[in-house]
């Protein structure tokens, strides 16, 4: 069996008889309230992992305490260039779990990239097991394995196609950055390895704006800031925006490709044409709490940059020009797939490591091709 490099994981295995897969996206997001039907269809959503940068751990889990909480987890695995898979089986390092009955069920991950709140409500009624993990079985600090079954293996040799993401933030959406006129925004980010861009998602909507808008990559100074012309640029119109409260993900394809180069620093600029403060452009924000780089606002054209006294970061996504296939899968109590209300005191819990960025004991999906 031949190995191959893929995005910071190390060795992954090429195609052969046995391959184990590492996750690539991985998040967990919590729902809760005092009503069963509220809290499983979404009710105070909270994403408790992050792209590139998440917790440590993930959790799927239904309990109710004063109230019902429910967890679900969703993991995505590289599945292209296998062949035809014949049998799998996904392996978890629990560290905590809680019941000694009950099952956490493997079902179809119905979402889009990037994984947010907005795919709670696709999930719902998601409820096709594709394999499980019995709680009294599972055995803490040490590898867990469930066989997929055959709705498993079906699901997984569709291998839908993605875009390669690189680096990205989007975290606990809680304010926009207006953008018209003078008022330009920008987000910077360095990527960890060197890549091709030519591809970058924003979380966009729009305030009643409908003119032009671009969205620019650009250098940055001596002090990290937005500097020089762009080095690639994308065209749209504020009237192909949401007016949803947080908009949506928009997908931008840049006039040139970029090479980035690992460890450097660069800025995504927005900016339109025209606009006032109660006609323009809102980009989604979250609180950069640990996140490294700095989100700036100019209000002269990007002449000058003032980093956020507010301490938000901007919605990003940037792509190589690859497509790659994926399978996602999402982990489930078996109280939430059966939609069964737990009785008070009832808990279903598995609590697994993460790893997505390369850490010890990531998910893993074994596949026999």
């Amino acid at each position: 069996m031949g190995f191959d490099w893929f995005k910071g994981f190390g060795l992954v295995p090429v195609p052969g008889v046995v391959n184990y897969l590492p996750t690539w996206h991985n998040r967990t997001i919590q729902s809760r309230h005092g009503t069963w039907s509220t809290a499983r269809n979404g009710a105070n959503l909270v994403v408790d992992s992050r792209y590139q940068r998440p917790e440590s751990k993930l959790v799927a889990n239904t309990y109710l305490l004063a109230m019902y909480y429910l967890h679900r987890s969703w993991l995505n695995f590289h599945t292209q260039g296998i062949g035809t898979i014949t049998s799998a089986r996904l392996g978890i390092y629990p560290t905590e779990k809680a019941g000694t009955s009950g099952a956490i069920h493997i079902t179809k991950g119905l979402c889009f990239e990037p994984i947010d709140e907005d795919d709670w409500a696709t999930q719902t009624n998601e409820t096709t097991i594709l394999g499980q993990f019995n709680l009294a079985d599972i055995v803490l600090n040490q590898y867990n394995w469930a066989n997929l079954n055959a709705d498993g293996i079906a699901w997984l040799n569709q291998c839908p196609i993605e875009l390669k993401q690189q680096e990205s933030f989007d975290w606990n959406r809680n304010a926009y950055g207006y953008v018209y006129g003078n008022e330009w925004r920008a987000q910077t980010f360095s990527p960890v390895y060197d890549h091709t861009l030519q591809y970058v998602r924003l979380r966009l909507k729009t305030r009643t704006y409908t003119g032009a808008f671009y969205v620019q990559i650009h250098n940055t100074d001596a002090n990290g800031k937005p500097t020089g012309p762009p080095l690639a640029q994308a065209m749209s119109y504020g009237n192909l925006l949401s007016t949803a409260t947080w908009g949506r993900w928009e997908l931008f394809t840049l006039n040139t490709t970029v090479n980035l180069t690992a460890g450097t620093l660069y800025a995504i600029v927005v900016r339109a044409v025209g606009g006032t403060s109660t006609n323009s452009i809102q980009w989604i924000l979250g609180p950069r709490n640990s996140y490294p780089y700095i989100y700036y606002y100019s209000s002269d054209g990007g002449n000058t940059w003032t980093a956020d006294p507010a301490n938000r970061a901007a919605y990003f996504i940037e792509y190589e020009p690859v497509q790659i296939g994926g399978t996602n899968f999402c982990l489930r109590a078996d109280y939430d797939v059966n939609d069964i209300p737990p009785i008070i005191g009832a808990d279903h819990t598995l609590i697994f490591n993460s790893a997505q960025k390369g850490e010890g004991y990531l998910p893993l999906l074994e596949v026999t091709a």
